[in-house]
């Protein structure tokens, strides 16, 4: 299932609400575009699952990675919910993205997008083992063409 993200944003419920948008992006994949003129996030998986091996040229899946900054003030956070907006240009079938859903997963926040090195993939590539996943979500998209949220409680 590939998606196609237009905004991504964390939720965090506190004392109060905060919404925060990603600090650095990038879509993980050999044919990528420059991450910096890219303003949409991919993802897919293969039969193998969400997360195959980082291969220099032969990946069989793709990954976006984003990275946030707390406040310093946040105080304790009692939920978070990481929101996707998807286009409704998509390959997949809203069962398949229902069996198939998106996993938000840890990764290294250790980049930078504005100096992305794609020799560095291996570095942000999420684990494979199921421990490391925050949350899933498969949605099945509208009737129309409008574009649609994913919500993923983490």
């Amino acid at each position: 299932m590939a998606l196609t993200a237009l905004v991504a944003a964390a939720a965090l419920a506190t004392a109060g609400s905060t919404t925060l948008n990603p600090t650095d992006d990038l879509w993980i994949y050999p044919h990528a575009p420059d991450q910096v003129s890219d303003e949409y996030l991919r993802c897919w998986g293969s039969d193998q699952g969400a997360v195959g091996d980082v291969g220099e040229f032969a990946m069989s899946f793709s990954f976006s990675v984003m990275r946030f900054k707390l406040p310093k003030d946040l105080g304790t956070i009692k939920s978070a919910k990481l929101v996707l907006m998807s286009f409704h240009d998509i390959s997949y079938s809203g069962d398949e993205a229902i069996a198939n859903p998106i996993e938000a997963r840890a990764a290294s926040g250790q980049f930078d997008e504005d100096n992305w090195d794609k020799a560095n993939s291996k570095k942000v590539a999420p684990s494979k083992d199921k421990a490391t996943i925050y949350g899933k979500a498969g949605v099945k998209p509208p009737a129309n063409d409008d574009p649609f949220k994913i919500e993923i409680n983490l």
